[in-house]
C-alpha cells in the first residue's frame, strides 16, 4: 500500500518523464511552423511560442492528474491480519484511555 507522498512522487515522475517527449512533438510542430513562415510577424511568433509553452503546461497537468487517477483507483483497501489486530488492540483500551466524546467539547 503506497502513502501519498509516494502515489504524488510517482505521478510526478511520470507526468515529467511523459511530458518530455510530448513537448519535444509540440516543440518539432512549432520549430516546422517558423520555418515556413519566416516573414511572420513577431508578435504572431511570440503568440505561436506562448502557445506552445501553454500547450506543454497543460500536457504535464493532463499526465499529473491521470496518473494520480490512475495510481489511486488501482489501490484496493488492504485488509489483512495485521490491520485487523491492529484494530481489534485499539478496541480493546482500557476506557481510561479511550477518548470520550464529552472531553473533547471541554477542549
Amino acid at each position: 500500500m503506497e502513502t501519498l507522498l509516494q502515489q504524488f512522487i510517482k505521478a510526478f515522475g511520470w507526468s515529467i518523464l511523459n511530458s518530455l517527449w510530448q513537448s519535444a512533438i509540440i516543440y518539432g510542430v512549432l520549430f516546422i511552423v517558423m520555418l515556413s513562415l519566416p516573414k511572420l510577424a513577431a508578435k504572431h511568433k511570440h503568440n505561436l511560442a506562448f502557445s506552445a509553452i501553454i500547450l506543454m503546461f497543460i500536457g504535464f497537468g493532463y499526465n499529473f492528474i491521470s496518473q494520480m487517477m490512475l495510481s489511486t483507483n488501482n489501490q484496493a483497501p488492504a485488509i489483512n491480519a495485521q490491520n485487523i489486530q491492529v484494530y481489534q488492540y485499539f478496541n480493546n483500551l482500557p476506557p481510561a484511555l479511550a477518548v470520550r466524546p464529552s472531553s473533547i467539547s471541554q477542549l
